[in-house]
């Protein structure tokens, strides 16, 4: 709800839909992964994921993810990223992950790939993906609700290796 007429002025989520207007748990992972270990300013917004998450049975395992860093919210980005570590073993998810959530012009200029749950498959973000999303924004920004996008993206580790020479000075 936009204007906060009908939820009293605080945010309620409503649902996790993926680019083709379907609800996806993995995307209420990411965004609650997001909401849960951003530090900087919590925002209504976050709330209401960590709520929805929470009563409705979602059971995402924080205590299992490490935050490594992040990329406080600012109004010219308009977009929140955390930096998470979690190790192989107990999920699908290991390695180091950046998750991002915003307003979905700015989350959508910054993705390349696009996954598409169904055939369990990523391929490149095309035209027509951003033009599928773009009217399934303005089909539930007609219905009053406001659109949040999410982005997730598997980091590679860079390890750097010191190497020591010892002389001896004779």
């Amino acid at each position: 709800d936009k204007t906060g007429s009908l939820t009293m002025n605080h945010a309620i989520m409503v649902n996790h839909l993926d680019c083709r207007g379907l609800p996806q748990e993995k995307i209420l992972r990411y965004a609650f992964l997001n909401s849960y270990f951003k530090s900087d300013q919590k925002y209504p917004l976050d709330d209401a994921i960590l709520a929805f998450v929470y009563s409705n049975g979602f059971r995402f395992q924080p205590s299992k993810w490490r935050k490594i860093d992040e990329i406080p919210f600012d109004f010219i980005r308009r977009r929140v990223s955390v930096i998470l570590e979690t190790e192989g073993g107990h999920s699908q998810f290991f390695g180091r992950f950046l998750l991002t959530k915003g307003a979905l012009l700015e989350v959508l200029r910054v993705c390349s790939f696009i996954e598409n749950f169904d055939k369990d498959e990523i391929s490149p973000f095309s035209s027509d993906d951003y033009q599928r999303i773009l009217n399934l924004s303005e089909d539930l920004s007609n219905e009053g609700l406001r659109v949040i996008a999410v982005a997730i993206r598997k980091l590679e580790m860079v390890c750097l290796f010191f190497l020591h020479s010892f002389f001896s000075c004779q």
